[in-house]
């Protein structure tokens, strides 16, 4: 049979009192680790915020600098973004006075970042962004990031370095689409920067050729007529193919396109301008010279212009003029422009001895079709000593762009010269039509189209080599053009207060 000893009572009492020793002794343990832990956790999430913060921050900074990069290092930045002042966007951070003075330029927005690992995206941040002196060569950008209801941000400054990118008289032929130089042309240059003293290269490989040429997406084709060889006298740009027969001559050697591709803008259209001579439908068909005693200039507007048989337009004095639709010279009609700008919808010029004379500076603007033919040249010619009155050889700057009023399906805008007179001088942008050279003389200047042809025996595209170093492009194609590569960081800092 089984003893069954009952505790004494001082023995349960002597447990009971162990136990709360036991309880004692953890309770004093925990109650001084608990604060620890309390901290710790305080501390780690202050930690993930301040994480979260500056990772909100940085992506404000990237959606910055991915503004600068879509558009070719242009910071065009429309709505949402807003110009600041001092009060804009809930930035506290920034003396005012430090944007509200030209020339430092400001731009602010809001962003709410978002994780697209959910769905839907979760928003993880909002970022608040300062663009500073976007417009210059080194821009910088301020981004603050603050967690959704947390009282915590952090704000990052990221400097930025503009590169210089490619230029529209960087080449002697920019296309997006093919190049083909056939029946015999070439694509040569000459340095015209001393129109007394050029520098012309020659077809073969002159050590003076860079006519180079380069193309976004497309092919490029030279060949020629029996031994009259297709050239080009340069470096060739391309990502597509490159077909060298029969007879074509591929001078500088080729290789892949860069990475970045150039965007060129497309020409913006010129408002009408008050305060007009106005012109009306100016049908010229005897001698007529402006400005005139009731027309004095120098501003003009008309309906149309037609210049007929052997008779000539002459403007003596730099102005502006603003067609509404077409201008159109035939039968050895010629106008002569002494310098400044000029808009109109489609530009035709027709039968031997029509010409198109730019004395100076001008920026030419067509909304439409151009068409120069049958022994009809644009005359941008070179500044003589007796007449310097241009700072390069080629001082007519022609930007084409397709007529919106009208289905491009049904009647296609297109640039072509066909002309076998006198040789022309210009450069002609049309980066979203295409460009062809159909003439027995020759082109001096560049050419960017959405395609390239050349194609007639003995015609060469003269690159002038003066075109590198332009400036003075209109305001809607810098900075740089299209082409400009972008920006590069330069450091990345985050600042005390």
């Amino acid at each position: 049979m089984m003893n069954i000893h009952r505790l004494r009572s001082n023995q349960r009492g002597n447990i009971m009192i162990a136990f709360l020793w036991v309880t004692t002794l953890a309770v004093f343990l925990t109650s001084g680790f608990l604060p620890v832990v309390f901290t710790e956790r305080r501390f780690q999430s202050r930690s993930d915020e301040t994480m979260a913060a500056l990772a909100t921050a940085e992506a404000g900074a990237e959606l910055a600098i991915w503004e600068f990069n879509a558009n070719g290092g242009a910071f065009t930045a429309p709505s949402p973004w807003t110009d600041f002042t001092g009060t804009e966007c809930g930035i506290t951070w920034v003396v005012p006075a430090v944007c509200s003075t030209a020339p430092i330029p400001c731009r602010c927005r809001t962003y709410d970042v978002a994780t697209t690992v959910t769905n839907p995206p979760v928003t993880t941040g909002t970022a608040t962004i300062l663009v500073k002196g976007f417009s210059g060569p080194t821009p910088m950008v301020e981004s603050s990031g603050q967690p959704p209801g947390s009282g915590i941000s952090t704000r990052i400054q990221v400097a930025l370095q503009k590169n210089p990118g490619k230029k529209p008289g960087d080449r002697a032929i920019f296309s997006n689409g093919n190049i083909t130089v056939s029946g015999g042309a070439g694509v040569t240059s000459y340095d015209g920067t001393d129109p007394q003293n050029p520098i012309l290269c020659i077809r073969g490989g002159s050590p003076a050729c860079v006519a180079d040429v380069e193309s976004n997406t497309g092919n490029l084709a030279v060949n020629g007529v029996g031994t009259d060889h297709g050239v080009i006298a340069g470096h060739a740009y391309i990502d597509g193919t490159i077909n060298l027969a029969p007879y074509g001559d591929l001078d500088g050697g080729f290789s892949s396109q860069p990475t970045t591709n150039v965007t060129w803008p497309t020409p913006s259209d010129q408002t009408e301008p008050f305060g007009c001579s106005e012109l009306g439908t100016l049908n010229v068909t005897t001698n007529q010279t402006y400005p005139t005693l009731l027309k004095p200039g120098p501003t003009y507007c008309a309906d149309s212009i037609t210049v007929g048989t052997n008779v000539g337009l002459t403007f003596s004095q730099n102005a502006t003029l603003y067609v509404r639709n077409a201008v159109q010279l035939s039968g050895g009609g010629s106008i002569v422009w002494n310098g400044g700008p000029i808009r109109t919808g489609n530009f035709s010029m027709s039968s031997t001895g029509s010409q198109f004379e730019v004395k100076g500076e001008t920026d030419f603007y067509v909304v439409g079709s151009v068409s120069v033919s049958s022994g009809a040249d644009m005359n941008g010619h070179a500044p003589t000593s007796s007449a310097p009155y241009g700072r390069r050889t080629v001082n007519l700057r022609m930007y084409v762009k397709k007529n919106p009023a009208i289905d491009q399906n049904l009647t296609p805008d297109t640039v072509h010269f066909t002309s076998n007179s006198s040789e022309n001088y210009l450069f002609l942008y049309a980066p979203d039509m295409p460009v062809t050279l159909d003439v027995s003389v020759d082109l001096h200047g560049a050419v960017i189209g959405d395609t390239v042809l050349l194609d007639a025996n003995g015609m060469d595209l003269i690159y002038d080599i003066s075109l590198k170093s332009v400036s003075d492009w209109p305001s809607w194609l810098t900075p740089g053009g299209g082409g400009a590569a972008g920006v590069s960081v330069t450091s990345r800092t985050r600042p005390s207060g």
